[in-house]
């Protein structure tokens, strides 16, 4: 690819250098041997069924969907027996933005789905979480 017909954000953010300057450099890509696993979180499981339950009551709905990372922790647990799911209440189209950032709005509505989470867990049979009617 031509670097210089990419689309950018203006003169100094361009991806070829100033016309006085003479100088090209040449990118090569290796691969490491050691890699990382990915993981994916099981919609079956006991804590995702107790998120979901929370998470509907609170937000009214549910939308999982998946981003691709790496967390290698997460991989570790999960091969260790831990049954792990993952959410999270930033912006997601500021997620890992240069202006990356978060409203305390959004924070403040995920403690409430932390409060419903552990209140599920702490009351509901093995397995199924108990389904409350939604509280503004």
């Amino acid at each position: 690819a031509n670097l210089e017909e990419l689309p950018n954000r203006g003169p100094h953010s361009k991806f070829d250098l100033r016309p006085e300057i003479d100088s090209r450099g040449k990118v090569r890509i290796e691969f490491a041997e050691h890699h990382t696993s990915g993981v994916a979180c099981s919609m079956d499981s006991v804590g995702y069924k107790a998120i979901e339950a929370a998470w509907e009551e609170v937000y009214g709905g549910c939308r999982p969907f998946s981003v691709n990372g790496t967390l290698p922790c997460v991989k570790e647990l999960k091969d260790a027996g831990f049954d792990l799911s993952i959410f999270g209440f930033g912006a997601m189209e500021a997620y890992h933005a240069n202006n990356e950032f978060a409203l305390l709005s959004d924070f403040a509505k995920g403690f409430s789905v932390l409060k419903v989470l552990l209140r599920i867990l702490a009351t509901a049979p093995p397995g199924l979480p108990e389904k409350k009617p939604r509280v503004d």
